[in-house]
């Protein structure tokens, strides 16, 4: 088992195909985003995957080319609370 990163408590499995894996890392990274955008912004969880869903972060997020998922989620979720923070100020 490899740790997703430093600090995580997700292991990924080593005999994963590359796509597996990619599609595996998404999935953890958006499910600590909606926890962390829930914490947050005292939002509920149905408004923050709807937040993150539509948000250009989580369309680099799913662009394996980026390589976006193979980041931490605080770094993650500070690109999207740049985003966020635009957006809703219309800045």
């Amino acid at each position: 088992m490899i740790k997703l990163y430093h600090g995580s408590n997700v292991e990924i499995e080593e005999g994963m195909t590359q796509s597996k894996r990619i599609e595996f890392l998404k999935l953890a990274l958006t499910n600590e985003l909606v926890g962390i955008l829930v914490e947050e912004r005292g939002c509920s969880i149905e408004e923050a995957f709807s937040l993150l869903y539509r948000s250009r972060t989580y369309a680099r997020l799913s662009d394996p080319n980026t390589l976006l998922y193979t980041q931490s989620s605080g770094y993650v979720y500070s690109l999207l609370e740049d985003e966020l923070g635009v957006s809703l100020t219309g800045k």
